[in-house]
């Protein structure tokens, strides 16, 4: 995030042909760590977890796994 926040201040003091302009960024730490643990949650991990995931997003994966008589790894 530090990172990001660098590049665009770097943009923003270029663009506006402002060196005085200033960045200030809060986080509210509870958000963040709802989002994060959501990620976490929602990650699949086992092959067969992914190849839901997969094909809940696309329901045409599982016509590909028959169509070519792939087998999942496990």
């Amino acid at each position: 995030m530090q990172d990001e926040s660098s590049r665009l201040l770097d943009f923003l003091r270029t663009t506006l042909h402002d060196s005085k302009v200033k960045l200030h960024i809060e986080v509210d730490e509870a958000k963040a760590a709802a989002i994060q643990a959501q990620n976490e949650v929602a990650r699949p991990i086992t092959t067969k977890e992914k190849f839901e995931k997969m094909r809940d997003l696309n329901p045409h994966v599982s016509d590909l796994l028959q169509r070519f008589d792939l087998k999942l790894d496990e």
